[in-house]
């Protein structure tokens, strides 16, 4: 078992890993790129809200074309 850091009560054993495959999806998701469209999309909504956002394969090839296009550090 383990303790719930807001609560203070014990957790059981499963629920403790359940969280924590959660976070590390997330983690990992967030370097992949996973959440990019998402983030894309409620920024639109937010901030230009009469536009449509692109759709999502139209965004991605333009994330791509401006990569190349201006090359920054990164791993690959």
């Amino acid at each position: 078992m383990g303790e719930d850091r807001q609560t203070g009560k014990d957790v059981p054993l499963i629920e403790t890993l359940r969280r924590g495959a959660g976070a590390l999806r997330w983690y990992v998701g967030s370097v992949m790129g996973d959440n990019h469209y998402r983030r894309y999309v409620m920024h639109q909504s937010a901030q230009h809200p009469d536009v449509l956002p692109l759709s999502e394969s139209d965004y991605w090839r333009m994330r791509y074309r401006n990569q190349d296009a201006n090359p920054q550090g990164r791993c690959c």
